[in-house]
């Protein structure tokens, strides 16, 4: 499942939130759409990173191939 289908409900409420604020006022520079989205992106990077080091641990040999379609 992808990380930004968990977080999606957060992030439209959020995304509410801070289209009623007033732009560049200081609530808005500080509301937390920004620290969801690093929360994502973290997430997305801590799955790639068990993915690889799964393979690389249960795998003896990986290949890689470049195919011209």
């Amino acid at each position: 499942m992808s990380p930004l289908k968990n977080f999606l409900p957060k992030l439209k409420q959020l995304q509410r939130r801070l289209a009623r604020k007033q732009k560049f006022s200081n609530n808005w520079k500080k509301a937390k759409v920004t620290q969801l989205y690093q929360r994502i992106a973290n997430t997305r990077k801590h799955f790639l990173h068990k993915v690889s080091s799964d393979i690389s641990k249960n795998h003896a040999v990986v290949m890689v191939e470049d195919l011209q379609v």
